[in-house]
Parts: structure tokens; sequence; C-alpha cells
């Protein structure tokens, strides 16, 4: 199947008093191989409205909230949506993210090699991590393109009916070409812009539960996920122990706040549920689709959320086209 090729793509960043919004527009601006081709979405949750700022180029949309009048991460990726024109294709990043040169060239070209397996591809993944030094010295992390960078559950992950949320982790598997999957990771999705109006985003999830949601509704609504072996994007983890402002549930906001961050993320557990449940209407946009089931979803990889478990003694990963 021959794809057309696109001629936008809209990348959808919502940052959270991050300092490196402005690197992160500015690395993908700079290293594209088609930087005409760029329409971004960016919604700054800070201390500054820099309006002004992006303003000045034509390619970017923004909007701007005080930290304190934020309601998260899922709520502020909803916002951005709206802003969304019907570009051809749809990059998801977090705020703190650096690109490899050509990388839009790169991420179209895996993409396109989808389609003779998926009529309705994603690539998605936890990506590889970059550093700053102290005088701005960027490294990026090295991967190795006879792996792909896959998803799994943690090896302590439970389900309960209270909170349904899994925790997964990146792991590497063997194979020059992208792997099959069953997880989105929030800061890396690469689509066609159909995928946000079949899969928008809740804006109703806190947090944690925000990358179930969508994999299970993309999934119920057709589309296939590929942890690909070609990352020309990175992301720059917080360290262990940092005091971290640019966290939502940060006591600097929390104190400014009448609702608090655990009601936040257990409203957002119920909302979770509820999907599980299939409890959410049709009539919903954030419901699940109507060509998979959730049942299917546990045969395809082994995490059942209908009996609150997980079978360890399957493996999510089938290597396309071989």
């Amino acid at each position: 199947m021959n794809a057309p090729q696109p001629k936008t793509i809209f990348i959808s960043v919502a940052a959270f008093v991050d300092p490196l919004l402005f690197f992160t527009v500015c690395r993908a601006i700079h290293r594209a191989k088609h930087p005409e081709r760029l329409r971004f979405g960016i919604v700054e949750q800070g201390l500054s409205n820099n309006a002004w700022l992006y303003g000045q180029d034509s390619r970017i949309r923004y909007k701007y909230f005080h930290p304190v009048d934020s309601h998260g991460v899922c709520w502020a990726r909803a916002q951005v949506q709206t802003m969304f024109a019907g570009e051809d294709l749809y990059l998801q990043i977090d705020s703190h993210t650096s690109f490899v040169q050509d990388w839009d060239q790169l991420l179209e070209d895996e993409y396109y090699k989808l389609f003779t397996v998926s009529s309705k591809p994603i690539l998605s993944t936890y990506p590889p991590v970059f550093t700053l030094s102290n005088t701005g010295q960027e490294e990026l992390s090295y991967t190795n393109p006879d792996y792909a960078l896959a998803m799994a559950p943690m090896p302590d992950a439970v389900i309960t009916r209270e909170n349904p949320v899994v925790m997964f982790r990146g792991t590497w598997v063997l194979g020059r070409k992208p792997v099959i999957g069953f997880h989105l990771a929030g800061g890396f999705i690469f689509t066609s812009g159909k995928f946000v109006q079949e899969v928008p985003y809740d804006e109703k999830l806190y947090f944690h539960g925000e990358e179930q949601n969508l994999a299970l509704r993309a999934f119920t609504h057709g589309w296939d996920v590929f942890h690909p072996n070609v990352l020309p994007l990175f992301h720059k983890y917080k360290q262990a122990g940092d005091d971290h402002v640019a966290h939502h549930w940060h006591a600097t906001w929390e104190a400014q706040r009448t609702m608090k961050w655990p009601d936040r993320q257990k409203a957002a557990n119920q909302r979770l549920r509820d999907l599980l449940d299939e409890k959410i209407p049709a009539s919903d946009p954030c419901s699940l689709g109507p060509l998979r089931t959730v049942k299917g979803f546990y045969d395809f990889t082994g995490i059942d959320y209908i009996n609150n478990k997980i079978d360890r003694n399957m493996h999510g990963w089938l290597n396309p086209g071989s």
C-alpha cells in the first residue's frame, strides 16, 4: 500500500514550568530536513506568557496558562489538540526533547514502511536519554539499529480495582525491524493526523494511566503500535532525588490550589476503570472503539483488565513482515 507523501507535521508540546521548551522547539526546527512542513501546537504552563516570542513564527500556535490553573498533563495535551488543523501527520513529544539531523524524514520513512503490515500504524516508545552539561553541551545516548526499543510491564506491576494503572519500562528487542507492541509513550507518538480525531486526549485523566488509556482506545479503534529501532529523538529524564518544580503536583503549586493532586489521580483512576469496564458510552469521544474489544486486548497482550491480572508467560511482540 502506497501512502501519500505528507505536507505537514503537527507537533504537540505541553510544557509545565519547563526551561527547555524553547530548546526543544529550536532543535525540532533546526534539525528537520523539511522545517517548512512543521506546525507546532504549544501549551505553556509557566510563570511567563511567551506569546510574543512564539507568535513571531507562523508555524507555531500557542496557548498560555499559569501553573496554578493547570489541571495536569492530559488536560494540557487535550488543549494542544484543539489547535490541530488537519495536518497530515501527528507527532507528540515532551517539552524536553532533542533530535538528530533530518529526524522528520527518518520518522516518515519508518512510518510509511509500516503500511505493508498495517493500515493504521503508530510509532511509539520511551525515547532514549539525552543530557545537557552545565555549559549546555548536549550528549545523545547511543542507540543500536540492530535492536528495537520496546515497552513491557514492570516486573512488579499489578492491577487492582481501585488502581488499574500498570507501570511500563523500556526493553531492547533484537531485530532490524520495528516490533508490534501494545503500549504507547506519551512523550513520543508519531502517526497519522487522523489519530487526533479518532483517539483524542481525555482531559479527565491526570498523569498515571494516560498511556494505558490511549493504548487501549487506539487498539479498539484498529490502530497498531510499533516500537522502532530507528530512534531520531531523545528525552531528558528527571534525575533521582531532584526537587523538580516542573511536576504538576509540586508543593509550590499544590499550596495554591483547591483541588489537590491525590484527588485528581483518584478521579483519573476511576475514569480509567470506567473505560476498562466499558462504562463510558459510545457518545463520549474518549470511549472505546468499535473494531476490537477489551477481551481481544488481553488475548493479544496478556494484560487482563477484566479479571485484573497479567499473564507473564505471554509476550507482546511479533516481528512484522518477517
